[in-house]
């Protein structure tokens, strides 16, 4: 009823409007049939859509295709951060790998990719602060941040668990 009386909030509207991109993008839809769905809107209804002019607080249709921008402008700089994350594992500079795949995992948590080389980062930098290594390792991070796992052998648990032992010891 409080919706219906008052509407939601420019905030939540504008969230609302954050969050069916993310979603929409990560569906497969494109970035501008997005705001092209806008658009029709505000050719069809104006700036104001029926229902909405009771809502002073509501945003006018070009405003929320301007936070669309800002939006995409988000995603592709937390995207971003994987290529950037790829190139300070190659330089050595592990730290900065750290901080950029954090950046990336906290926007795409579902990419097993960032967090392989999240992790990859943190075994990197854990042993190149080591002195003396007593083991040989081959640690793999990957290029391009939508490589998939081909399912999840059996040893990679077991490596996980074994790793979680050695850091509690």
């Amino acid at each position: 009823a409080t919706i219906l009386d008052y509407g939601y909030k420019r905030e939540q509207e504008f969230e609302a409007d954050e969050l069916g991109v993310l979603y929409a993008l990560r569906a497969g839809y494109s970035f501008e049939s997005i705001v092209a769905f806008y658009k029709r809107v505000r050719e069809t209804y104006g700036e104001i859509p029926p229902g909405d002019e009771k809502f002073k607080d509501h945003p006018r249709i070009t405003e929320r295709i301007a936070q669309l921008y800002e939006v995409r402008g988000q995603v592709e700089r937390d995207f971003d951060q994987f290529n950037f994350g790829v190139e300070a594992i190659k330089e050595g500079k592990y730290q900065d790998a750290i901080t950029a795949f954090k950046v990336f995992t906290a926007a795409f948590a579902n990419s097993a990719s960032g967090w392989t080389d999240l992790g990859s980062a943190y075994l990197f930098e854990a042993l190149n602060q080591m002195k003396d290594i007593p083991v040989r390792y081959m640690v793999t991070y990957y290029s391009a941040p939508n490589e998939a796992l081909r399912g999840k052998p059996e040893e990679l648990g077991l490596a996980e668990e074994a790793f979680k032992r050695a850091a509690e010891l």
